[in-house]
């Protein structure tokens, strides 16, 4: 015999007991087959767990900073949201729940990591890691996961906690990060209040006691205007060589290259005319490369002349762009449709059409 339908109010997500009860389900019915109990008072219809969470290759895209959490971490976490109320998601935990940047190495695994006030008990449950420290109120934040609410550490409680699994130069890359999260959500005021943020964070969390120094010191690097962490790597590789510190997403108003758009760089020195822009793996997507196209045209004599032409992508047909002639050296050789640095940069970086003729004398001719 197949037990009734659960109330639709039960059939997305866990419930309690009482929940259950409100809704005219009694404790036998929550002892049939299609009822899983994940906790004391807590339940779940069985077809309703979490579907698996398809786990991104490393580097397949420039805008997932964390892996999603697992299927196994949604579940470790229904078993503990009984103890909502006295639990916070922390750690590498609350960054994947909020897509926050981690490096690789702890950007995976299914453990769960949570946080307690010292008067509360460990969480003995396999897969979990649970911390005991002191909870201000201004240190966590209200988060839904997996349709619960959560308490998580706001960003820079969490940046205190990750302190101890970071190296120096990664904790101002995940520094930048957070600054920059603020500034896409609220704009530059919210970036340097978060900014500030850290480096009070740094002076006064309760779990950054014994590792103040390099909370101080990598707070007074964080910089408002790195957009991704390789740009914060790169800052710091110069100024590690004894360089000085490049100025941030430079603009350069050029009416030769546009008269809409400044020309960006992600860092440089403007006195001495150097700009410098990180091109990340992802820009090897061949949906955002120029893709050669071969045209034909007349020369003064009605003999036809080859070229490859270079496009920016992305542009409605039509678009006009600046001309870029590039005629090959030798006089002999001939340019080929193979990868050509040159030309994808000037297309895709600086929107300009590359036009490579194989003039007369270059190989191919006969």
């Amino acid at each position: 015999r197949h037990p009734a339908p659960l109330p639709a109010a039960l059939l997305h997500g866990p419930f309690t007991a009482a929940q259950a009860r409100a809704a005219g389900v009694d404790r036998n019915r929550l002892r049939r087959s299609d009822v899983e109990r994940l906790a004391r008072g807590l339940y779940r219809r069985r077809e309703a767990a979490p579907a698996a969470v398809e786990r991104p290759a490393a580097g397949s895209s420039p805008y997932r900073w964390s892996t999603p959490l697992s299927a196994t971490q949604h579940e470790l976490l229904l078993r503990l949201a009984r103890h909502r109320a006295t639990t916070v998601v922390s750690h590498q935990t609350a960054a994947r729940a909020r897509e926050i940047w981690l490096p690789e190495r702890l950007d995976a695994g299914d453990e769960v990591h949570v946080s307690r006030p010292r008067d509360r008990g460990r969480l003995a449950l396999p897969g979990v890691t649970s911390h005991r420290t002191a909870l201000p109120p201004a240190d966590v934040e209200r988060v839904r996961i997996g349709g619960l609410a959560w308490y998580v550490t706001a960003p820079p409680r969490l940046w205190v906690d990750l302190a101890a699994l970071l190296d120096d130069d990664e904790l101002v890359i995940l520094g930048d990060h957070l600054v920059r999260r603020a500034e896409l959500s609220g704009g530059p005021g919210a970036a340097e209040r978060t900014r500030a943020a850290l480096a009070q964070a740094a002076e006064t969390s309760p779990s950054a006691h014994n590792r103040r120094r390099r909370l101080r010191t990598a707070a007074t690097l964080v910089r408002v205007g790195a957009h991704s962490p390789k740009e914060t790597r790169l800052r710091l590789a110069l100024t590690a060589a004894g360089l000085p510190e490049p100025a941030l997403q430079l603009e350069v108003w050029d009416p030769e290259f546009s008269l809409h758009h400044p020309a960006t760089a992600d860092l440089g020195y403007r006195q001495a005319r150097v700009a410098l822009h990180y091109d990340g793996g992802h820009h090897l997507d061949p949906a955002q490369l120029a893709v050669p196209r071969l045209i034909h045209f007349k020369s003064f004599d009605g003999r036809e002349i080859p070229a490859f032409v270079y496009r920016p992508t992305n542009l409605p047909e039509g678009t006009r762009t600046p001309v870029i002639m590039d005629i090959h050296g030798g006089p002999e050789a001939q340019t080929r449709p193979i990868w050509n640095y040159g030309a994808r940069y000037f297309a895709d970086t600086l929107q300009a059409t590359v036009i490579l003729p194989n003039v007369r004398g270059s190989d191919g001719y006969g």
